[in-house]
């Protein structure tokens, strides 16, 4: 390989790896990735602030209606991209909790694609060359779902034990929101159920109303069955009505399809591990002729048209295991 081939692919690894960097710590704001953590600080700044010009004996009533019509105002904005039916990338990763914004995850694809052509481009033929470039967007991809998929399996193990809990503190003549703070401490220190319940009431003692708050309730979870809920808290705040019964159904709603997904995902995973199995077993079978008859499978692949077609097979088969289970994802 001539000296300009490789002063052009470290130039290029160099450019990719600055063009990320500058990305990832450009202040352009984090999209809405941590949307609620980003209105609470603000609301903990503007009580510190208002606390200190209170002792300096400052007017500050119109800073802190300030603070707080701002923080409740980027509150509503998000509530308006949360509660879009459209997937946008943005809200995928908000969902996923992951502080980057689109712009920048796009980078980190390119960087993905870069990086897995660039030996492809030196030792394979131009089948893997290709699965390189397609690969290193898709993977970048994956890890985003499997990030969104752990958080829904975090909220969803604690949620229907949460709404049980709270329909029977109902029940027993707690108000709403106290009822909500005594359900969730009865959850473990570390459930994200917990953590959101605790961040609800967090923006309350800092001053937002309880419509906000409320509205505001697991904002960046992907749970299909979280809006009925926020929606059933708001309606009861305004009109009144028998919260526990709703939540009631609620919950049993919630129990009946967690355990409906459990079936479901058993029973893919099942027809996933056949291709496995059958994968593995002509796996072993190729290894089984190299090595009892390595003269009719080495010569093989260092001929040029042999070894465009074993990496034409490479590339079927890594985009049959790929389009195997986006056929057979599950929607959240």
């Amino acid at each position: 390989m001539s000296l300009g081939l490789v002063t052009i692919i470290i130039g290029i690894i160099f450019v990719a790896i600055v063009l990320v960097f500058v990305l990832l710590t450009m202040s352009g704001g984090s999209g809405g990735a941590q949307a609620s953590q980003s209105n609470l600080r603000n609301l903990v700044a503007s009580q510190r602030q208002s606390n200190e010009d209170k002792r300096r004996g400052l007017a500050t009533g119109e800073k802190a209606n300030l603070a707080l019509a701002a923080a409740a105002e980027g509150d509503i904005d998000r509530k308006k991209v949360v509660s879009s039916s459209r997937m946008t990338l943005e809200k995928r990763l908000q969902n996923a909790n992951w502080p980057i914004t689109p712009l920048q995850f796009r980078a980190i694809q390119v960087f993905a694609s870069i990086v897995l052509f660039i030996p492809a481009y030196l030792k394979f033929t131009i089948f893997i060359q290709i699965t390189a470039v397609v690969m290193g967007p898709l993977l970048v991809n994956e890890f985003l779902v499997g990030a969104m998929a752990r958080r829904f399996e975090a909220f969803d193990e604690d949620y229907p034990v949460l709404l049980l809990s709270y329909v029977s503190l109902l029940k027993t003549g707690m108000s709403a929101i106290g009822g909500l703070e005594a359900a969730a401490k009865g959850l473990d220190d570390d459930s994200l159920v917990r953590a959101e319940v605790e961040l609800l009431i967090e923006r309350l003692r800092l001053g937002m109303t309880e419509e906000q708050a409320i509205s505001a309730f697991g904002e960046d979870v992907p749970h299909p069955e979280l809006e009925l809920f926020v929606q059933s808290l708001i309606l009861s705040k305004r009109v009144g009505g028998t919260l526990s019964t709703t939540l009631e159904r609620l919950a049993k709603q919630v129990r009946k399809r967690q355990q409906f997904r459990k079936q479901a995902v058993s029973a893919v995973q099942m027809e996933r591990s056949s291709l496995y199995v059958i994968a593995g077993i002509m796996g072993l079978l190729m290894i089984y002729l190299a090595w009892t008859a390595p003269q009719l499978v080495f010569p093989a692949f260092k001929h040029k048209v042999g070894k465009k077609i074993f990496q034409g097979g490479v590339m079927a088969i890594v985009f049959g295991f790929y389009w195997s289970r986006k056929v057979t994802e599950l929607k959240i």
